[in-house]
């Protein structure tokens, strides 16, 4: 009869079978996670699509790669199974021959292809693993073809007792206590509202976000939910050129927020896309900014009409009440009116209006925002100095990876023009020239010079 003595026991057979397949190794302490192992023999390896690495720059064509459980095996309890590019690259040279990608690179393997993929074999029985042997008394729930037994039949026959003395009550022993489990989901509180805050819609973060988390995000039915961040916190990421919290924190953020999360991604990084976040903070602070109006005195003619002619002013009078003075120098009527100082961004800028061949420049603050300048009709001042601080940064930490020194100018060239980057102190630089117009790095330099005097 199939027994409940063989649900939780193993036949003699199949366990010598599962001995033999373990890979031998010497015995180790027990962990709290349990971390599959692979059978002995070769390398074993699963196959996985071709089609699936689309996003991680293999070549596109139709097969099969075959990677090893060795690399695969030991990362499933956290959720996310990743390997370096020049790993990819060694395994399948033709699959993954891009260059421009670095070694370091850890590229997400599929979890959903590679779940399918695994067999039952490849993992094998823990060794410190706990085996119930259930009492003979306990009759069987279940026949030989796995069909249900009525109670009548799976009830134990009475066996007759003969009759004992009763003996003297023994201590009870103790209960056993067994290990509490290790909790499946973590619970998450709300994060405290500290000043004004960026509420920013979920759905436009979660493009790139492993699979784990998307699907738990469906279950919960946050599709809907919204990211509240706190400006001052988000401003010292952007700094830094990118902004990477956890799922845990970034979980107590939303609005409304779940009550509890899956622990095996609960700390998982996620990258948020600065595409997303960056131009609703440049609407926000334009909203912030307080307008500046001007009330003009009643005593004060108008110059034009309502049809924008000149008006015709007043005779003059033939005796003009005499002025006292306060103490203040007055202005010089010959100067002119509205020019910027040379000491102030715009005046630095104002000269290149007049060399030949510059298209446009810009000068933006460290956090992105627009100070001076102008720049050819398709572009956006605002976007464009949101990004420079961004752009420049990249391109500098990749060059520190490489142990590069710092980078001065940085100059490329697109289909309308030469673009020039700098850093000036507090300011970042951005001078545009037609193509092929020489603009030496000496000229640049110097606008640097002068932007990083101004405090």
């Amino acid at each position: 009869m199939f027994g409940l003595k063989k649900l939780f026991s193993k036949e003699p057979e199949k366990e010598q079978e599962s001995v033999k397949s373990a890979v031998a190794s010497p015995p180790a302490a027990p962990a709290a996670t349990a971390i599959p192992t692979i059978s002995s023999g070769p390398r074993a390896t699963i196959s996985l699509p071709l089609k699936s690495f689309s996003r991680s720059g293999a070549a596109a064509g139709y097969g099969n790669v075959d990677i090893p459980l060795d690399l695969i095996l030991p990362q499933l309890p956290k959720g996310v199974v990743k390997v370096e590019w020049a790993e990819l690259q060694r395994i399948a040279p033709n699959f993954f021959a891009d260059r421009n990608t670095p070694p370091q690179t850890l590229i997400e393997l599929p979890l959903a292809e590679i779940l399918r993929a695994i067999k039952r074999e490849h993992i094998a029985r823990r060794p410190n693993q706990t085996r119930i042997q259930p009492p003979s008394d306990i009759a069987d729930l279940f026949g030989s073809r796995g069909q249900a037994l009525s109670r009548s039949d799976s009830a134990p026959k009475a066996v007759p007792v003969a009759p004992s003395i009763a003996a003297p009550a023994a201590s009870a022993a103790a209960p056993i206590q067994m290990a509490a489990p290790a909790p499946s989901v973590v619970n998450i509180e709300p994060a405290a509202s500290n000043g004004e805050g960026l509420e920013v819609p979920l759905k436009s973060l979660v493009k790139n976000w492993p699979e784990a988390i998307q699907q738990e995000i469906q279950s919960n039915n946050l599709s809907g939910a919204a990211v509240m961040f706190q400006l001052d916190s988000l401003e010292q990421d952007l700094k830094k050129g990118k902004i990477v919290v956890t799922w845990r924190q970034l979980a107590s953020m939303l609005k409304p927020s779940p009550p509890n999360i899956n622990a095996v991604s609960a700390d998982l990084s996620l990258e948020l896309p600065l595409k997303a976040i960056v131009p609703p903070l440049l609407a926000k602070r334009k909203l912030a900014r307080p307008s500046s109006t001007i009330t003009i005195p009643d005593n004060i003619p108008s110059i034009f009409t309502k049809t924008g002619t000149a008006a015709e002013q007043p005779a003059t009078p033939t005796s003009a009440p005499a002025i006292k003075p306060v103490g203040l120098p007055l202005p010089d009527p010959s100067a002119p009116i509205g020019l910027p100082s040379i000491n102030s961004p715009a005046g630095i800028l104002k000269p290149l209006e007049k060399v030949e061949g510059v298209l446009g420049a810009l000068v933006s603050a460290h956090d992105g925002l627009f100070i001076a300048g102008r720049l050819p009709s398709h572009l956006k001042p605002d976007t464009v100095a949101a990004f420079l601080p961004q752009l420049l940064s990249r391109v500098q930490q990749t060059f520190s990876e490489m142990q590069k020194a710092d980078i001065q100018i940085l100059a490329f060239s697109v289909s309308d023009g030469d673009w020039h980057l700098a850093r000036a102190g507090k300011y970042y630089l951005l001078v545009i020239t037609k193509p092929g117009t020489e603009f030496s790095s000496a000229q640049i330099k110097e606008l640097v010079e002068k932007l990083a005097k101004i405090t």
